[in-house]
């Protein structure tokens, strides 16, 4: 029997190769899909970073346009509030001077009542 296994070692060996290569050959096709899959895996995630870091940066961009918005519409607010202001400021010393001159024109007229009233009792003690 062994000299029958040596004389036919080459045709033995064959299905011995074959399984031996069936063998190596599946696992690093397999070394070599893990490594595909994390090849991928890791594409993928930078995918994903990728496409959140833009998504970021256009909340970023809405949010700064937004507030520059804001902020623009609350200088034109604070611009027309000081020119009220300074409206406001010109009509107030406005009705200062009026209410100085409707002052002066009470004294006036007050005065002009005592010197009414003297005469009128100037006039009685005399009749």
């Amino acid at each position: 029997m062994v000299q029958w296994l040596i004389d036919n070692y080459q045709i033995l060996s064959l299905p011995v190769i074959a399984i031996f290569t069936w063998f190596f050959k599946g696992k690093v096709m397999n070394e070599k899909d893990l490594k595909d899959r994390d090849n991928n895996i890791e594409s993928n995630q930078s995918e994903i970073v990728s496409k959140n870091l833009e998504l970021y940066q256009r909340m970023l961009d809405d949010i700064e346009k937004r507030y520059e918005e804001r902020i623009l519409k609350s200088d034109k607010e604070i611009e027309d509030l000081e020119q009220i202001i300074i409206e406001l400021k010109f009509t107030i010393t406005e009705l200062e001077d009026l209410n100085n001159e409707i002052k002066l024109k009470a004294l006036k007229f007050n005065n002009e009542i005592i010197n009414l009233k003297n005469r009128i009792e100037q006039y009685e003690k005399e009749s």
